[in-house]
């Protein structure tokens, strides 16, 4: 590697790890099973919550305990099940656009760090 860009990659890290504990970040909430969630979503105040998982796991039946925890605690939602591994900015696009139109107010990634990283780009 060019000695110049080898420096200049080693400052640039250097910065990073210096900032790190001073950046802004989330902690996300992650639950112990889908039941609890009704009670997360209402401590939020949300109303609608955006679903974002994958196909596979959509048509493997894993998200019907979600659904039906939802739907009996009288929380709408809508499912965006589009999301492909390492997701594109054409997923993030389709997913912000139906939550946007469907007035959601709370995101929940459900299956693998694909959903996941989907459902934080929001």
């Amino acid at each position: 590697m060019n000695p110049l860009k080898k420096a200049y990659c080693r400052t640039f890290q250097t910065g990073l790890k210096i900032a790190l504990p001073f950046l802004p970040y989330r902690k996300p909430k992650i639950t112990g099973s889908v039941k609890s969630l009704p009670e997360v979503i209402r401590k939020k105040k949300c109303t609608k919550a955006l679903i974002i998982t994958d196909a596979g796991i959509r048509n493997l039946g894993l998200t019907r305990r979600l659904e039906k925890a939802l739907a009996d605690n009288d929380i709408p939602f809508c499912i965006y099940d589009k999301t492909v591994a390492n997701p594109t900015t054409v997923n993030v696009s389709e997913a912000i656009e139906l939550y946007q139109e469907n007035d959601c107010d709370c995101i929940i990634g459900f299956g693998g760090g694909s959903s996941m990283d989907c459902g934080d780009r929001k």
